[in-house]
């Protein structure tokens, strides 16, 4: 993806994320949704150190929401391999 259109993802995601914590939903799985997604933009840009630290944040959240045992928590698991 070109860097406009991350910087132009990151933007929304970076609203959403706000919109989330407005609402009270920081442990929610949205949010664990939106964290992954900030994380993919991350690895895509080359920033591996921000961008694992928010897909570890994204797998405790997500983890937490759903369980280690859920699709949604191997389905994280298999797209950052």
């Amino acid at each position: 993806m070109e860097v406009g259109r991350l910087a132009e993802a990151q933007q929304g995601l970076m609203a959403a994320k706000a919109s989330i914590e407005k609402e009270g939903l920081v442990d929610s799985i949205e949010n664990a949704n939106v964290v992954f997604t900030l994380a993919r933009i991350h690895r895509e840009r080359g920033e591996l150190d921000s961008a694992l630290a928010l897909f570890e944040q994204s797998l405790s959240l997500t983890a937490k929401c759903v369980g280690s045992e859920s699709e949604s928590y191997a389905s994280k698991l298999h797209q950052i391999a």
